[in-house]
């Protein structure tokens, strides 16, 4: 999904700028449990293989989890996946049953942040 801008430019709608990006990391990142790591490994290999083929195809996420953004980091807010864990779809879903799908939570509301710019964030989790 993409916009043209009025000065000719292409950009990534929201929804899905970074989303590659970020699930790419979750092959390296020590946080998330072997299987998960091994999913995304063997999804690179996959789009790899298909793009050798000329099918471009993009990573998917292992089955049953959501890339959740924070609570205040919404996507809707103008937030990308720099701002997302990896969780469960039932959990996810139950996040945004009772933040009324984020309208609740203030811009910037996690405890995620601890205070840091947005370019110390995006720097650490990539």
């Amino acid at each position: 999904m993409h916009r043209i801008l009025r000065d000719g430019l292409i950009r990534l709608s929201r929804s899905t700028a970074g989303k590659q990006q970020k699930t790419r990391a979750l092959a390296i990142d020590s946080n998330q449990p072997e299987y998960v790591r091994g999913w995304v490994r063997n999804e690179i290999r996959r789009v790899e293989r298909l793009k050798s083929q000329g099918i471009t195809r993009r990573l998917r996420i292992p089955p049953g989890f959501d890339l959740a953004h924070w609570r205040g980091h919404e996507s809707k807010k103008g937030f990308d996946y720099t701002y997302t864990d990896l969780n469960t779809k039932g959990l996810h879903r139950t996040q945004h049953r009772h933040d009324n799908k984020g309208r609740k939570n203030k811009p910037r509301s996690s405890n995620k942040c601890l205070g840091r710019t947005n370019e110390v964030i995006r720097a650490s989790r990539l």
